[in-house]
């Protein structure tokens, strides 16, 4: 009986494990079924290699057993390469997948791929959907960087492959931090594989694009020059960090105390805690206005104001309502958040000093998406928890955990914890059909469109965002009814195209089923 019953569970997770690929590469799409995520075959693998190992007399052995047998697969030198090549396939695969099923959007995909074009009679970093100087929405200097490679690969595609292609870089960094301060390879290459799957991270390679892709990816090489003590390499690496965006001054500070007062490298410390407080107060303060930041300010403030007026109302509401902030830090999403790194962010005594700031920053926002890490907000606070994890990985707390028996379990908890997130939604099998019948529409005219539409229409064609309550008013318009509707509510995209067809001033110009491209009869008259 329990033969058959471990054969069966075992059949059960190969097939799961077979389907995975194929999950993939977008081939679960037959009719009315739809499986895109690894979510659920992952958890059915995780139940049936459970029932496997459970469903035998001797528990024990088969444990002790298993535990050697994997630990020398991790140790293995070609494990990483193989680990960090798959890791890298997947992660591609994602970025395109969303690319071309229509889930790269007009915020933020089209906001920063049309600031990379430069125009003469535009500031720098000219966003059209914004009207005005990305820099004044975020001062993301770094993206200055991407105008030369974006004049040679003039194509949204530059941005699709970039993000995955950061964040994975980011995991072999880490790897390497891994291996300086001296983590068995063992430890470190599960480290890596928490890292690259950890939810966090996957729901920023989901949402393209977002310059927090390119944090991890210089944190990491900050902390790495740091623990080699190469001084222009840390500076660089610092700096790069710094311009990923006006809030990593805040996170830069706080690595730079750790250093100072933890590390005692008072020097190193507190030059970079000052740089990078002067960074974010050079931001707010002088660069968002002058390039002409809406308001006249840093308008994402208001996310804080229920807890005071200002930045310095901010902290000072924080002071006083303790308990508040503890409840904050204290839900659900973050317990997950830790859990799911088991808590090694806080083996090390003074490791809080690191992922402090990240950590309050989204916590007592009042921006839900932000509060509960979606998109790429959870990235700051998992770039400097990771950096605190690596710290704790030596420490004699941990030590004392991998000597126990509780090993085994702790590192089948941090992959079951981990490697599930990813998804791959259905790319349309009429996708290259829509876009030729797209390509009718000329460049010259002026198109209302859909957000998921934005990166296809190209570059010089006029575009306004079809928004909640908006009637089709433009000489096009391009609309989807089937799916990635925002920010139209649900149903309100098929309202929409149903009153322009009705009114009777419009024709359906494409030729694929829930895809509309709307031409207007009698064009506009011209503005």
């Amino acid at each position: 009986m329990l033969s058959a019953l471990r054969r069966g569970a075992l059949l059960l997770a190969l097939v799961c494990a077979a389907l995975l690929p194929l999950v993939a590469l977008n081939l679960t799409h037959v009719g009315s079924f739809h499986l895109k995520r690894f979510r659920e075959l992952t958890w059915i693998l995780y139940g049936a290699l459970a029932v496997f190992a459970l469903a035998r007399r001797d528990r024990a052995s088969f444990a002790r057993e298993w535990s050697g047998r994997m630990h020398a697969i991790l140790e293995h030198p070609r494990f990483f390469p193989a680990m960090s090549g798959t890791m890298l396939g997947l992660y591609v695969l994602a970025a395109w997948t969303q690319h071309l099923s229509f889930h790269t959007f007009s915020h933020d995909f089209s906001m920063i791929d049309e600031a990379l074009l430069p125009r003469a009679d535009r500031p720098l970093l000219y966003s059209p959907v914004l009207g005005r100087s990305f820099l004044s929405e975020h001062f993301s200097p770094i993206l200055v960087m991407l105008v030369p490679i974006h004049a040679v690969i003039r194509s949204p595609y530059l941005l699709v492959a970039l993000q995955p292609v950061a964040l994975w870089g980011s995991g072999v960094l880490l790897r390497s931090i891994l291996a300086r301060i001296g983590v068995s390879s063992a430890t470190a290459n599960l480290a890596c594989l928490v890292y690259w799957n950890h939810a966090v991270q996957i729901a920023a390679l989901l949402y393209l694009f977002h310059m927090e892709c390119f944090l991890p990816l210089f944190a990491f090489a900050m902390v790495l020059h740091y623990k080699r003590g190469s001084v222009w390499k840390y500076a660089a690496a610092t700096c790069l960090a710094l311009m990923v965006k006006e809030d990593v001054g805040l996170y830069v500070a706080a690595f730079g105390l750790y250093a100072a007062f933890v590390d005692r490298r008072r020097t190193w410390g507190l030059l970079t805690a000052a740089a990078g407080l002067a960074w974010t107060a050079f931001a707010l303060r002088v660069a968002m206005p002058a390039v002409g930041a809406a308001g006249g300010g840093y308008s994402f403030l208001s996310r804080w104001s229920a807890w005071g007026d200002g930045i310095g109302g901010v902290v000072l509401g924080f002071l006083t309502h303790p308990i508040d902030l503890v409840r904050a830090l204290v839900t659900w999403t973050y317990l997950k958040f830790f859990a799911a790194l088991l808590f090694t962010p806080f083996l090390t005594g003074a490791g809080w000093l690191l992922f402090l700031v990240p950590w309050v920053v989204p916590a007592t926002s009042g921006f839900m998406q932000q509060a509960t890490l979606g998109l790429y907000y959870g990235i700051p606070l998992l770039a400097f928890s990771a950096v605190a994890g690596v710290f704790g990985l030596v420490s004699a707390a941990f030590r004392r955990l991998a000597s126990s028996r509780l090993a085994l379990g702790a590192a089948c908890a941090a992959v079951v914890l981990n490697v599930s997130h990813l998804s791959y939604p259905e790319i349309p099998r009429a996708r290259a059909r829509f876009l030729r019948d797209l390509g009718a529409v000329p460049d010259t005219a002026a198109v209302q469109a859909m957000s998921c539409f934005y990166p296809v229409l190209g570059y010089r064609r006029e575009k306004s965002l079809i928004q909640t309550g908006s009637e089709v008013t433009a000489d096009y318009a391009v609309l989807r009814t089937d799916g990635t509707p925002w920010p139209l509510g649900p149903g309100e995209a098929q309202q929409i195209v149903d009153r322009a067809l009705a009114s009777g001033r419009y024709e359906n110009r494409s030729s694929v089923k829930d895809f509309y491209i709307l031409r207007r009869l009698r064009p506009a008259p011209p503005r």
